[in-house]
C-alpha cells in the first residue's frame, strides 16, 4: 500500500484559501459589530451627558429661586422690599451666594437668555448686593433678556448651551396689591411680594433631541398680604 491512510492526509491548498477567505470575512464582521457598538455606546454616553447637564441646571435653577427673598436691606418706606422681577425672558431676585465658595451676604441674581455669535444659550449671573440698593426699582429688571444694564462685575455662568428659547411664566395675584385671582402671567414686576409658582420652559433648535422636563418652581419665602 502507497502513500497515508485518507484521514492522515493534510489539507489541500485549495482548502486552506477557502478557509482563511472564512476567516477573514468572520474577522470582519466581528470588528464591524464591535465598531458599531462601539459608536452606539459612544452616542449613547453623549446622550447620557446632555440629560445629565439638563438635570444639573434645573437643579441649580430650582434651589436659587426658591431661596428668593424678600430682603430687609432697604430702610424707611422701603424696608422689606421685594427685589423679584420677571419677564418671559428673564427672571431677576435676590437671594444667598449661589455657591459655598463665595462671600456670605445677599446676591442680585438673574437667569435669561444670553445670545453669543448667532447662537443662544441659558446663562446664570450673580454680583454681590450693594448695601445702598433701594426697592424693588434699583435695576432689577434693567435689560432683562436683552443683555442690557449688565454690570461689569457682574459674573456669568452658563447652563446650558445651543438652545432655540427660554419662556418664564409666574402664578400669583394678577394686581399690584395682591388680592387678585392667581393666574399665570407672562410678566411678575412692580408687586407686593413673590409669585406663589415660578415656571421655566426650554426648547432647543430643530433635530436637537434634549427634551426640558418640566420645571416648576415654589419660592420658600411668601411674605404676607400687606
Amino acid at each position: 500500500m502507497n502513500g497515508a491512510p485518507r484521514g492522515a492526509r493534510g489539507f489541500t491548498l485549495l482548502e486552506l484559501l477557502v478557509a482563511m477567505t472564512l476567516l477573514a470575512l468572520l474577522a470582519g464582521l466581528l470588528f464591524g459589530g464591535l465598531s458599531f457598538g462601539v459608536r452606539v455606546w459612544e452616542k449613547g454616553d453623549a446622550e447620557l451627558e446632555k440629560m445629565a447637564e439638563l438635570q444639573i441646571a434645573q437643579g441649580l435653577i430650582r434651589r436659587l429661586i426658591s431661596r428668593a427673598l424678600v430682603t430687609d436691606l432697604a430702610k424707611g418706606e422701603d424696608e422689606g422690599a421685594v427685589i423679584f422681577e420677571g419677564t418671559a425672558e428673564a427672571v431677576r431676585f435676590v437671594g444667598p451666594a449661589p455657591a459655598q465658595s463665595l462671600p456670605g451676604g445677599f446676591y442680585r441674581l438673574s437667569i435669561r437668555a444670553d445670545d453669543v455669535s448667532g447662537k443662544s444659550r441659558l446663562v446664570m449671573s450673580w454680583r454681590l448686593l450693594d448695601p445702598d440698593e433701594r426697592g424693588a426699582g434699583a435695576g432689577a429688571g434693567a435689560g432683562a433678556g436683552t443683555g442690557e444694564g449688565e454690570d461689569e462685575d457682574e459674573n456669568v455662568v452658563v447652563l446650558v448651551e445651543n438652545i432655540a428659547d427660554v419662556s418664564l411664566a409666574f402664578f400669583g395675584a394678577d394686581n399690584e396689591d395682591g388680592d387678585g385671582e392667581p393666574r399665570w402671567q407672562d410678566r411678575w414686576e412692580d408687586m407686593p411680594g413673590l409669585p406663589l409658582l415660578v415656571r421655566m420652559t426650554v426648547t432647543f433648535p430643530d433635530g436637537d433631541r434634549r427634551i426640558w422636563p418640566e420645571l416648576v418652581v415654589a419660592p420658600m419665602v411668601t411674605p404676607p398680604a400687606p
